[in-house]
């Protein structure tokens, strides 16, 4: 939930949802029919893209809530837009009644080949959200440090929870997204292992704790 309580695109992830209004998304000529009132789709996270939606297409609300699609993706095609697109568009999740007037599944089939579940217990992390990326929330910033060498921030893309280490931190395995400046030990690429707990003050402790450990 937002600052202003108003529910985010981040809370809606692996639903249909509505998102208004529709104009905002510039859609032009990529619809059939002039678009409507908003945004019909199912929100996701593409691993390398970021929080995407396929759209189904865009519609009217009316009174009773029945939401009424108006221009449609065609059967055989494909409408995806990235988070840069609709980040800025008031989100929210179609109902259960609405879905099933729309003939839609609660999941459909194809978000099988984006699902990382072991992802999930990370993303709810909500003292990790100061440091995701805008659009991927996979990804997180930390600094790589040790005595004798100038501090690096870098990114990697989280991928699974690792336990706790003896100070209570919590420890994410991640793919180091970019080359360090400096001789780490590590390179873009490699998976890592990051520590991070939230700090008294409200920000967020965080730092590399080394290469992840070789499975046997």
């Amino acid at each position: 939930m937002s600052g202003t309580g108003q529910t985010t695109i981040e809370e809606l992830l692996d639903r249909w949802v509505l998102l208004f209004p529709a104009a905002a998304a510039r859609l032009g000529d990529l619809l059939p029919d002039p678009p409507g009132t908003h945004l019909v789709g199912f929100l996701y996270v593409d691993l390398h893209a970021g929080i995407s939606l396929h759209v189904l297409g865009t519609g009217t609300v009316g009174a009773d809530g029945t939401v009424i699609v108006t221009s449609r993706v065609g059967d055989r095609d494909r409408l995806i837009l990235r988070h840069v697109v609709f980040q800025n568009l008031e989100p929210q999740a179609l109902t259960a009644s609405q879905r099933g007037a729309l003939g839609l599944p609660e999941i459909p089939d194809w978000l099988e080949g984006y699902r990382r579940p072991e992802t999930a217990p990370i993303r709810r992390l909500a003292w990790l959200d100061p440091l995701r990326c805008p659009g991927y929330p996979d990804d997180i910033r930390f600094r790589l440090a040790r005595r004798g060498m100038q501090a690096e921030v870098v990114w990697g893309t989280a991928w699974r929870l690792a336990g706790e280490d003896a100070e209570g931190f919590t420890l994410i395995e991640c793919e180091l997204l970019n080359e360090p400046n400096q001789d780490w030990g590590v390179h873009a690429g490699d998976r890592v292992l990051v520590r991070a707990k939230p700090d008294t003050d409200g920000g967020v402790l965080v730092g590399f704790a080394g290469p992840v450990p070789a499975r046997s």
